[in-house]
């Protein structure tokens, strides 16, 4: 990826790398009545928008790949990074399959979705 940002003339968003950050850090602080751990449902939630800048990103690389003899980009390198954003998105959905039944059952086998605060939602019996 590098090589394409280099190879276009741009030059990675320093501002908007320090802003992603510090959103991270700031988002830490969010009170979830949780003191120390985070509420079972902050992997899901973190696993879906990974996957979403994944989409985006993959969907960036099919508009270039249209517009490369214009943007005069290797189509070798656009195939690579799109192939890689296809093995992230299966990575990432494997994952999430994987985490949203534990973060969403609770030891009396009813589904819950816990919320910012502490308070719970009860979805229904999960033998039902």
């Amino acid at each position: 990826m590098s090589a394409l940002v280099e190879q276009m003339d741009l030059s990675p968003g320093r501002y908007k790398q320090a802003g992603a950050r510090l959103g991270e850090f700031v988002g830490r602080f969010k009170l979830n009545g949780r003191l120390i751990s985070g509420s079972p449902s902050t992997p899901v939630l973190e696993l879906e928008m990974l996957s979403a800048g994944v989409m985006g990103k993959s969907r960036l690389w099919q508009t270039l790949d249209d517009l490369r003899e214009v943007l005069a980009v290797d189509r070798a390198a656009l195939v690579s990074v799109q192939t890689r954003a296809e093995r992230h998105l299966a990575d990432i959905g494997r994952a999430h399959q994987q985490i949203r039944a534990d973060a969403f059952m609770v030891d009396t086998g009813v589904a819950c979705l816990s919320l910012s605060l502490g308070h719970v939602i009860r979805l229904g019996s999960a033998a039902g």
